[in-house]
Formats: structure tokens, sequence, C-alpha cells
């Protein structure tokens, strides 16, 4: 299965086929994902995993994760504070509780699809990361080559990432960024991780040049 630009919310940016991507997403950590049990976790990985190999589409990679997580408590909290402020501006508490429920529908949803984005990217880099390497082990890929930051080069790209579309690292070495040096354009896996202003670390993937 290949791991495709859409998948990981670009288009036309990305397009990799890589088996230690599929490995690693079926052994991630989950950082983004807190308060959850094992069997919870354990199920994560998997439907990443099968995203990263193709087997599922992204719509229905984030309707398994929306299916397996809840709302955090920052969302919890924003949801019942929302009720209250409905029914204080006098919605009666049946209305306020239907339109608090399809608030944290909203919420849940868009806390699936950033878990969806940034733990499949993160796999794609880290993957694609390792088998440079060992392509370079192996005498397989010259040492002058380098990686390339891409961003998604949309209005979601951050402030701090934006400026570093285009800019190029040795395949064992980090990027220099102006918050200190970053290994991998993605949430978890940078020195510094990710940059203070970095607000959706899924828009930034990174590849081959030269």
């Amino acid at each position: 299965g290949a791991v495709t630009a859409k998948a990981v919310g670009f288009e036309g940016k990305f397009d990799i086929t890589n088996q230690r991507a599929i490995a690693h997403a079926r052994s991630l950590s989950n950082e983004l994902v807190t308060r959850v049990n094992k069997t919870t976790r354990e199920n994560l990985r998997g439907i990443i995993g099968d995203a990263v190999e193709g087997n599922i589409s992204r719509a229905e990679t984030v309707r398994r994760i929306k299916n397996e997580v809840g709302l955090t408590p920052q969302g919890s909290l924003a949801v019942r504070n929302y009720r209250k402020q409905l029914i204080a501006n006098g919605k009666s508490k049946s209305a306020a509780a239907a339109a608090a429920d399809k608030y944290a529908e909203r919420l849940l949803k868009q806390r699936a699809e950033t878990i969806a984005r940034t733990e499949i990217a993160q796999s794609v880099n880290i993957g694609q990361r390792e088998f440079w390497q060992q392509m370079q082990d192996d005498q397989m890929l010259p040492p002058t080559v380098l990686r390339i930051w891409i961003t998604a080069n949309d209005e979601k790209v951050c402030p701090t990432c934006g400026p570093m579309d285009g800019e190029t690292a040795p395949i064992d070495g980090v990027w220099n960024t102006a918050f200190g040096p970053v290994d991998i354009p993605n949430a978890h896996v940078s020195l510094f991780s990710p940059p203070p202003s970095c607000y959706n670390p899924a828009r930034c993937l990174e590849k081959q040049h030269g």
C-alpha cells in the first residue's frame, strides 16, 4: 500500500511506499492520545498502521479513531460551559443539551482528524528517514543527497514552519529553525519538539532532494 499526499492532508505534494513507515505506525506510542487504556492505545496503533498501509481511507481512519477516543478534558469543559451559557441565555435545558451534543461531536471529530494527520505524518517521516539511512549505510545512496522540508503551502501551515518550505538538510543532519535545530518536521520527533509556535505540525513532510 502507499501513503499518499491526500492521506495525510496534502494535495499533490508527497507519495511514498515504505514498509518501515508501516512498521513504525504499528508501534507508535500515540503521544497525542492521553488518558486512554492499553486496549485503546493498541487499537489506535492498528488503525494508523492500516491507514499508512493504504488499507483504509482517510474518512474511515477518522471514523475509527473517533470511535476509540473521547474528548480531552479541555474539550469536555468547553462543552459543559457551552451548555451552561446557552441555558443562561434563555435556551431550554433540552435545547441546550442537544446543541451541546452537536458541539461535542464536532470537537471529537476534530480531535480524531488531528490524531490521524499527525500520527500518519510521523510514521511517514520516521519510516522514510530509516529507509534513507539504511540506503546510505549500504552505499546505495550518495552521501551528498539531502532532505528537503515540504509544507502544504497553505494557510494552515504555522508561521514557524512556513519559512522552512524548500529548506534542505543532510540525511543524518538537522534543519536550523528560529527555535533551534529540528530533526524531523513533525510533532513528536524534533530535537525541540515541536517548535513553540507550531500549532499544526502535520502540515509538514520531507523528501529526498538531489
